[in-house]
């Protein structure tokens, strides 16, 4: 069976709040500092390192922020607690919910305005799907930096990402005893 792709996306901590405007369909600089930059989460250690990145950022810059986890339906669920459950789809967006909303608070405290975001269907789907529709002007997301077999069945998320995106992709390696390098979507590393 197909997956039909994302499905839309649930406001997360203002329910009744009305929809935003449209995102402008003029192009952007691609040198202008971005106002929107999307951040995909899964609540590993590699996808806050993403967060930590982010929020400085959107600090520095005056860039709103949105947390995104995408949920793919009842699972195994790893992550949010580091307890490996069984739990309903329902279950996941709640408590995914509130785990992005604890995320978020440090960077609101600073100013930031942080919208907290549940979609559900595939993670690269969602994460494109998301970018779009918000009109993000940068997704940050990190790798697990898997090779080999494991990537071969596992897949990447975050090279379907940088593949099908509306908007430039900052990919963030997972660190070694070294600084934390850094690639653009070109899949190019620099070190800082």
């Amino acid at each position: 069976m197909r997956d039909a792709g994302p499905k839309k996306m649930e406001e997360s901590h203002r329910p009744s709040a009305p929809k935003a405007a449209a995102p402008s369909k003029a192009p952007r600089d691609p040198l202008a500092a971005p106002r929107l930059m999307l951040v995909p989460l899964d609540f590993s250690a590699m996808s806050r390192q993403a967060l930590e990145y982010a929020g400085p950022l959107a600090v520095r810059l005056g860039a709103d922020l949105c947390l995104l986890y995408a949920v793919e339906g009842a699972s195994l669920l790893n992550d949010l607690d580091n307890v490996g459950v069984i739990l309903s789809e329902q279950e996941i967006s709640s408590k995914g919910l509130a785990k992005l909303r604890r995320l978020a608070r440090p960077w609101q405290e600073q100013g930031v305005k942080v919208d907290c975001r549940i979609t559900r269907g595939r993670a690269h789907q969602a994460i494109c799907a998301a970018a779009a529709e918000l009109g993000a002007d940068l997704i940050i997301l990190s790798t697990h930096g898997y090779t080999g077999f494991k990537r071969a069945v596992l897949g990447s998320t975050t090279e379907r990402v940088i593949h099908h995106a509306p908007c430039p992709v900052l990919v963030l390696r997972r660190p070694d005893t070294s600084p934390p390098t850094v690639g653009a979507a070109t899949g190019r590393a620099e070190t800082p």
